[in-house]
């Protein structure tokens, strides 16, 4: 064999495109439709394609967390994830890793607290875990206090093995002007500032640990009235390492975007994300909107003014820098032309390092890409969107976002744009139509995704959910220096007997689901259904430096291809790997040289009969000679090594001739004829 597969170690590897389209699932009714429900609230999708959606509703008048976990490809009952508490829960968020396990976040009314003779409601942050295969969370565990409870907007974050960590916001100080402040008080730099830590807890696959705050001018300065377009991000980019981005003023009183990179339980430190200064001049203007994407791409805007070198407002994208210093130098600017109304972006990232930003503008969905190059106008959108993004690591990606059909009736809108430059669109509804909230998206960073919203009139939402289901993907595999062939179908290195034409490739990849694999010898399917294991959790995940997915005991499959049919010659053959969905995808080709034939022995009378020539041939793989004996007749010398010999009789008479030929794979050939010489 060129290549035995065998059993990878840890293996970089990068996502070949996948030809086929992806499938666009119909939206399914997880809950409802009902009265009770208030929210969607998140959306997760681990690489193993296991995940799920969080969304608040009302039990006996108190807002209560419930989720539905989507697993074996197939959507699960709701599950209350805050049960036993009194509630009322707000703010829940939802992060999944492989095997199916589930953790959600989310804030509730813990204790009273009796400060100076006033008792004051004290809320925590909480966190409870669905684990795999079970029916309910675990007992909910506090996380940390976070005061009156307002404006904490937890972003939680998972890496595949289940451990992790979530970003939130806790008010320490409002800065109410009519109250007066302690000495060394900030005084605030815009209307509605107050004081706000930025914290990181980190999860160990079993309990909480509080790692702190993480603002570069920790009560030094004001924070701006904590909204939805300020709130803190966090990604994990490998096991133990996150990225944590979030809005946060400098001295000179301007909100930046700053960052951290988290190793373990430490904080690295705080970065300077968008610039202080652009070509010289400096950027009096506030930044706000970050959205962290993958392998720590941040997307954010840049107010327009007479303070911004830009004048009109800006959307930029950046990588995290590894060191301090503003990463203004590496970012792209789009300008957005004074929009009226321009949403949050959401950004995506592949690992070519391009970085699709995706934003709603004067009501037009709209999608940056190539490095802010190109300028894709998907379609009308609901107020400020969302629009959301999922990238496809091989290139392409996917967009959804609130619009209406051409009745008039609320949907979500599905682009989908695949490597080739090849689009197509859906579009989702609930069976009830209505006004559409909650748009949020999950995916697996292979092009899977899940979709979930909340629809319907005032009293019968209903809980959507959908599945984007990618085509199954294949690798390019690295090793050290050297590359393995890109066509990940491997043959024998040479000719082979019929017996020994075994092929070998590397499991494709499909998140969601099983993959069968169909074989075709010379373009006629020879073997259907071909089972194997696709190459997904804990398999395949991040590398440490985040530019490359790692694929760990990833086993290679084999089939030996049916003896009957295959002719002495070279076949082409190729894998095919079908999903579930019925999408197919080509796993490469290769020709393989069969030899099913032994070598042919021809024998030439020459002068008269008086001489014979014998002349071993194979068509195949060859004659060989190191094993072939010719003997022209009893007391005649046998002539060995040769494949071609003429021998002169000195008499006449009857001659047993006698042949033994081998070719290069193992064929035998033995003749044994009489011959009449004159």
């Amino acid at each position: 064999m060129v290549l035995a597969l065998g059993l990878l170690a840890v293996t970089s590897v990068v996502l070949r495109p996948a030809a086929a389209s992806a499938a666009i699932l119909p939206a399914q009714v997880l809950d409802g439709p009902s009265s009770s429900i208030l929210d969607v609230d998140g959306t997760a999708m681990a690489p193993d394609g296991s995940g799920g959606l969080v969304y608040r509703k009302l039990v006996n008048g108190a807002a209560h967390v419930f989720v539905d976990q989507f697993v074996n490809g197939a959507w699960q009952p709701p599950v209350q994830a805050d049960a036993g508490q009194a509630g009322p829960a707000t703010m829940p968020a939802i992060a999944a890793c492989d095997g199916g396990e589930l953790v959600a976040v989310w804030v509730q009314p813990y204790a009273y607290v009796v400060s100076s003779g006033t008792e004051t409601l004290s809320y925590e942050l909480m966190s409870a875990v669905l684990e795999p295969g079970a029916s309910s969370f675990s007992d909910v565990e506090p996380i940390d206090a976070v005061g009156n409870g307002t404006a904490v907007d937890p972003s939680l974050t998972l890496a595949p093995n289940c451990s992790g960590y979530v970003t939130y916001r806790v008010v320490t100080n409002p800065l109410t002007p009519s109250q007066a402040q302690p000495a060394g008080t900030p005084s605030p730099t815009d209307t509605g500032d107050e004081l706000v830590d930025f914290r990181v807890a980190r999860f160990d696959g079993a309990w909480w640990s509080k790692l702190g705050a993480v603002n570069a001018y920790e009560g030094e300065v004001s924070d701006r009235d904590p909204t939805s377009t300020n709130e803190p991000q966090i990604a994990t980019i490998s096991s133990s390492e996150a990225v944590v981005v979030w809005q946060e003023p400098d001295t000179t009183g301007y909100a930046r975007i700053w960052g951290r990179y988290i190793f373990g339980s430490t904080l690295g430190n705080a970065i300077q994300i968008s610039p202080s200064t652009v070509h010289g001049q400096p950027v009096d203007e506030d930044a706000d909107a970050p959205s962290l994407g993958l392998l720590g791409q941040v997307a954010f805007r840049l107010a327009g003014g007479s303070g911004s070198p830009y004048g009109s407002e800006q959307l930029l994208r950046l990588t995290v820098p590894s060191t301090g210093g503003s990463g203004a130098d590496a970012a792209y600017a789009v300008d957005l032309g004074g929009g009226a109304s321009v949403g949050e972006p959401d950004a995506g990232a592949d690992i070519a390092g391009d970085s699709p930003v995706a934003v709603a503008q004067d009501g037009q969905a709209l999608l940056y890409s190539d490095f802010g190059a190109v300028r894709t106008v998907l379609g009308p959108v609901s107020g400020d969107g969302p629009v959301l993004t999922v990238p496809d690591p091989s290139g392409g990606w996917t967009t959804a976002w609130p619009s209406t059909t051409a009745a008039g009736l609320a949907d979500v809108e599905v682009t989908e744009r695949y490597p080739d430059g090849s689009t197509q669109t859906g579009s989702l509804s609930a069976p009830l139509s209505g006004s559409i909230s909650g748009l949020s998206v999950g995916n697996s960073d292979l092009a899977d995704a899940l979709l979930g919203w909340l629809q319907g009139p005032a009293d019968e939402k209903q809980v959507m959910g959908s599945l984007l289901a990618a085509p199954p993907e294949t690798f390019q595999y690295m090793q050290g220096a050297s590359e393995l062939p890109a066509d990940q179908v491997q043959g024998p290195s040479g000719w082979v007997r019929p017996a020994k034409a075994k092929i070998e490739w590397a499991p494709a990849v499909a998140p969601v689901g099983s993959i069968s694999y169909e074989v075709t010898v010379d373009g006629q399917v020879k073997a259907n259904g071909v089972s194997g294991p696709s190459s997904t959790a804990p398999s395949l995940t991040l590398s440490p430096s985040g530019t490359a997915w790692e694929l760990a005991e990833a086993r290679s499959l084999s089939h030996q291809l049916p003896k009957g049919g295959l002719g002495t010659g070279a076949h082409r053959v190729r894998v095919y790997a079908t999903d579930q969905w019925g999408q197919q995808t080509l796993v490469g080709g290769v020709n393989v040289r069969v030899d099913a034939t032994a070598p042919t022995v021809k024998l030439t009378f020459l002068d008269h009969r008086r001489a014979l020539r014998v002349r071993v041939t194979d068509k195949g793989s060859g004659v060989k000679a190191a094993q072939t004996s010719i003997s022209f007749g009893k007391h005649i010398r046998t002539v060995r090594r040769k494949d071609k010999v003429t021998h002169r009789y000195a008499h006449a008479g009857r001659y047993v001739i006698t042949v033994t030929a081998h070719d290069r794979v193992g064929n035998r050939r033995h003749v044994r004829v009489v011959v009449k010489i004159r």
